[in-house]
């Protein structure tokens, strides 16, 4: 007996979206979307983590830091890009929507954000890094509390500053 949970071998089995393609066959080389994924050369541990691309809503074969070529149909996409992090689990999330020309490969480039709560950038090249001046900022009081005030105090202990 079959488990009537389980699909007969004459169920449809609906296409994915982004590689569905009108002629049946896979779309010609050179066609679809190429992501260049890029982190702040300073925060190198984002070397550990690697980006996410889903075009459509779906995954896209596993990304890289660098370029990643996304062969998809022509028409309208939805590209998201975000890095899988500790806390929060999803890092700099960012969206766009393209529309892939017949034959043609659409360029966009993914930058995380400085600040990891922050949103990244994802558009044609070339994109910023966001939360420049949040990251600043956090350093500053920073610097402030822990480095400046201790230091400060220990001066007035020792009877430098009255």
């Amino acid at each position: 007996m079959s488990d009537p949970w389980q699909p007969g071998p004459n169920a449809p089995n609906p296409p994915h979206p982004s590689t569905q393609h009108h002629s049946g066959y896979p779309p010609p080389p050179g066609q679809g979307i190429a992501v260049t994924a890029r982190y702040f050369p300073p925060a190198i541990t984002m070397a550990l983590f690697k980006p996410k691309i889903l075009v459509d809503g779906y995954p896209a074969p596993p990304a890289k830091w660098g370029r990643n070529v996304v062969p998809t149909r022509p028409g309208p996409h939805r590209v998201e890009v975000h890095v899988e992090y500790w806390l929060p689990p999803q890092a700099g999330p960012a969206y766009t929507d393209v529309d892939v020309p017949a034959g043609h490969l659409v360029e966009l480039e993914y930058k995380v954000p400085i600040w990891a709560y922050g949103f990244g950038s994802l558009g044609p090249p070339p994109q910023k890094y966001n939360n420049v001046g949040a990251t600043i900022a956090t350093a500053a009081i920073f610097a402030f509390f822990f480095i400046l005030m201790p230091l400060l105090l220990v001066l007035r202990m020792v009877g430098i500053l009255p």
